[in-house]
Formats: C-alpha cells, sequence, structure tokens
C-alpha cells in the first residue's frame, strides 16, 4: 500500500511541478518555511529541543492550533520533555507564534519517504501527537518502523469522508490502523474508525477539545478585561461564575489575544451596546455577496461586523464600496487612523481577533456555511452565551451544529434571504435572544472533559519511554 501511495505521490509531483516552481519564483509567500517543509531543521530548532527527545505536536492550522491550547498547557506542566509544535498554514503558523512563543515551532515536512526519515532521525521524538485528521501515511509508517507511539486526537471523521475511505477499501484501514491510539471526538465517529477495519481496542471516545479551548479563551478575556474594565467583564460573563476553568480563577493576561487586542482597545466598543451587534464571522468569497445583499439594510439599526476568513481574498470591501456602503476597517482603528460611527459597517480584517467580537455581539452568523465549504467553529461564540445561525453547509462541524440546533441554540438558516429574515424576527424578540444564549452556554458546559480523557491516551505512552 505505501508503495502506491508513494508512485502517486511521485506522479503528482512530476505533475505539478512547473506550476510550484512558478509560484516558488514569483510569490514570497510559497518560500515562507520551505526549508523545514523539506525537512531541514535551524540550529535554533535544534538547541531549543536541548538534545532531549522532543513529544511531537502537530496542528495543521487555525483551529486546530486553538483546539490544542489546553492540551499543550497540560503536557508543559506535567511533562520536562521538550514540546516541538508543528502547523501547515501560514495563518496557522501566526497565530502559534502568537499562541505559543516560547515553544520550538516548525512548519511540517511534506510527506515524502525520503524527507520525513531525515526529519525522524533528526528530531528523534518520543510521542507524535496529531489533532483532527492529519494523517500522512509515509510519516506514521516510518514512526512505526521505530517503535515511536503516534497518536490521533480530537480525532475527527465525518460521514462524507468516513465514505471515501470506503470506497478505498484496505487504504483507509491501512492509513488508520498506522496509529497507535485514535482519540475521537464522538461514539459515532468511534465506531466509523472500527468499522473502517480499525482494532477497537485502539479507539476511544474522547470528546471535543474546542469547548474546553474555547472557553479557556473566554476567561481570558473576561479576566483581562476586569482588570480595567468591570463593567464590560459583568456583561461579558453571562453564564455562570462557577464554570470557570481552574486555571482562569485570578486575571490573567496569559493570552496574547487579550494582550495585543482587549486592554487597549475595548473601551473604543462599550458604546456599541446602544444597539444590537450582528456578526458575521469566517465569511468566504462565493458568500460575501450574497449575505451583503441581503443583510446590508440591517447597519440602520444594527452594528454589522464582517469577518472574512481570508481578509487577504476577501472582496468585502469591493462590495460595500459598489453598493455605496461606508465601512472602516479594524486594522486601522487598532492602528489609531480611524474610529467607527454610527451606521458604518466593521471589516475585521485581522487574523485571529474573531473571539473578541463574538463577545461584543448580539447575534452571531457563522461562516462557510452557505457554500460547499463545510462550516466553522460554532463553540467559540457559544462560549459567551450567544445564539448562533449558520447555513445549510456544516459538515466540517455536523455534530456540534445538531447539538446545538437540537438544545434550541442554534437555528439553521437556507440561504441569505431567509438569514436576513430570521435575524429580522429575532431582533424584535430580545427574550428569545436571551434563552438561545443561554442553551448555547449550556451545550458548552455539558461537553467538558475531553483535555483530561486526551491526556489519558498519552500517559503511559510517554511514561513508558
Amino acid at each position: 500500500m505505501i508503495l502506491l501511495y508513494n508512485f502517486f505521490l511521485f506522479f503528482l509531483f512530476l505533475l505539478l511541478f512547473p506550476y510550484f516552481l512558478f509560484r516558488l519564483m514569483v510569490t514570497k509567500r510559497y518560500r515562507i518555511g520551505l526549508g523545514e517543509r523539506l525537512g531541514n531543521l535551524s540550529k535554533g530548532i535544534l538547541k531549543s529541543l536541548r538534545g532531549e527527545r522532543p513529544i511531537w505536536v502537530h496542528a495543521v492550522s487555525v483551529g486546530e492550533l486553538v483546539a490544542a491550547k489546553p492540551l499543550l498547557k497540560e503536557l508543559r506542566q506535567k511533562y520536562s520533555a521538550p514540546i516541538l509544535l508543528s502547523t501547515t498554514t501560514e495563518a496557522g503558523y501566526r497565530i502559534a507564534k502568537k499562541f505559543f512563543p516560547d515553544l520550538p515551532l516548525i512548519f511540517f515536512p511534506f510527506d515524502f519517504s525520503l524527507i520525513v526519515k531525515r526529519f525522524v532521525r533528526r528530531i528523534r521524538p518520543k510521542i507524535f501527537i496529531t489533532l483532527e485528521s492529519e494523517i500522512w501515511p509515509n510519516l506514521l509508517s516510518i514512526l512505526k518502523k521505530r517503535g515511536i507511539p503516534a497518536v490521533l486526537v480530537n480525532g475527527r471523521l465525518s460521514q462524507k469522508s468516513y465514505g471515501k475511505y470506503r470506497r478505498f477499501g484496505f487504504w483507509g484501514r491501512r492509513f488508520f490502523g498506522e496509529l497507535t491510539r485514535l482519540g475521537m471526538r464522538s461514539q459515532e465517529e468511534a465506531e466509523r474508525v472500527i468499522r473502517l477495519g480499525v482494532k477497537k481496542e485502539r479507539v476511544f471516545v474522547t470528546g471535543n477539545l474546542k469547548y474546553e479551548s474555547a472557553l479557556s479563551l473566554r476567561e481570558s478575556l473576561i479576566n483581562s478585561a476586569t482588570i480595567l474594565y468591570p463593567d464590560f467583564s459583568r456583561d461579558m460573563r453571562r453564564g455562570s461564575t462557577s464554570l470557570l476553568l481552574p486555571a482562569a480563577n485570578k486575571a490573567t493576561t496569559d493570552s496574547p489575544v487579550v494582550a495585543e487586542l482587549v486592554l487597549p482597545v475595548v473601551a473604543r466598543f462599550i458604546k456599541l451596546k446602544d444597539s444590537p451587534v450582528i456578526v458575521f464571522g469566517s465569511l468566504h468569497s462565493g458568500e460575501e455577496e450574497q449575505i451583503i445583499e441581503s443583510c446590508s439594510s440591517l447597519s440602520k439599526s444594527s452594528r454589522l461586523i464582517f469577518a472574512p476568513r481570508h481578509p487577504e481574498k476577501s472582496r468585502i470591501k469591493a462590495i460595500l464600496k459598489r453598493k455605496g456602503l461606508d465601512y472602516v476597517l479594524w486594522s486601522k482603528i487598532k492602528a489609531g487612523g480611524g474610529k467607527l460611527e454610527k451606521e458604518q459597517i466593521l471589516i475585521l480584517d485581522t487574523i485571529g481577533e474573531l473571539s473578541f467580537f463574538y463577545s461584543l455581539a448580539t447575534l452571531v452568523f457563522v461562516g462557510g456555511t452557505f457554500i460547499p465549504w463545510g462550516g466553522h467553529n460554532v463553540i467559540e461564540p457559544a462560549v459567551f452565551s450567544k445564539p448562533i445561525l449558520f447555513g445549510p453547509y456544516m459538515g466540517n462541524f455536523w455534530e456540534e451544529s445538531l447539538i446545538f440546533k437540537k438544545a434550541g441554540a442554534a437555528i439553521e438558516v437556507k440561504d441569505a434571504a431567509g438569514l436576513y429574515s430570521t435575524i429580522s424576527e429575532l431582533l424584535t424578540n430580545p427574550e428569545k435572544i436571551k434563552t438561545m444564549g443561554e442553551a448555547s452556554f449550556q451545550v458548552v458546559r455539558e461537553h467538558l472533559g475531553a483535555t483530561e480523557k486526551n491526556l489519558s491516551l498519552i500517559k503511559d505512552l510517554l511514561t513508558a519511554r
């Protein structure tokens, strides 16, 4: 099987090499981290490992890094071994630098056999921990041959992905079978990997780390705001104060988002309480125009905040200009070059700050759901007790969408016109907004405990080495 996989990789490499060579020459961002992706490590990274065998944790991008935060915190507290963190995307790298500034950080190596062999030989990891659905056959095969355990935490396998693996038969069984242990988010996902042929004794249901990571960020925001703005922090703390995480029982500014964002500028947004605040989070190309066309008129009575998933690719500014709508960029406000006037639309054109704006919202729409993308994290607004709206494409968060809808915390809307009518209806019913918000936080409370369960998968594998 691994020979077929490598043949496919080699064929793909030959096919795409001219394109990537061109992109490397003309686009700077394609060259970022290229050495690490080819298996090379700087002297600084090697020095930070102190000559010891590290715990290697891989989180592909922003969402996985946020989910990994409570787990990484516990690993650092309980084990003396250095932790090597890897990510794949540029956005993930930037967020990892903010969240974990003192951890050795690299771009994940390409999964070519020679590259991965050299990389593993150089770092000699004690264990490899990968989040959600990042499974790389060459790496896992080499780790297994060297007797290095590989653990999947916060494992995700949607019905759609399961169907694809089933079509390839033994490929799915072999890919997942190379993992030492699999910690899946739900019973349904655990049953799927077992049906693919993974031995039952290797599969565990450990819950979803994103509930605790989102709650941890919420508490950091609240406690940091408490230092300077106690009235604001009380508004944020709409859920029960007894639900604080142990690490958040005293005021702290350990979150880079808090240190950079909340303390300097939160006072400017207190006035937003005078009118409803509607946050459209993680919007993608293809749905931006639909939403602006249908919902921009709400700016006459509400504060609208549009947060594109990829600010550098977003067409929101162009669409608003074409419609003659006034807007201001969050990056300009942060730099002291702008302020939010009445009826202006705010564009959140930065990465890693969406949670703060969720905390200010009256209602939240989660993007990537009016196009076949699969949606984004609905737990982030839920920890701030917010009513949640999303479109029909929630494949990446299908389980969470069902849980929140069943609890009465979220509403699925068919299209942008339906989004407008649902928002308009909710704004006339403050009691329903309150009830939905309370239900969303209750869902979070009922799904805590994943960090400890995932740690239990790792504990004996680390102590035995």
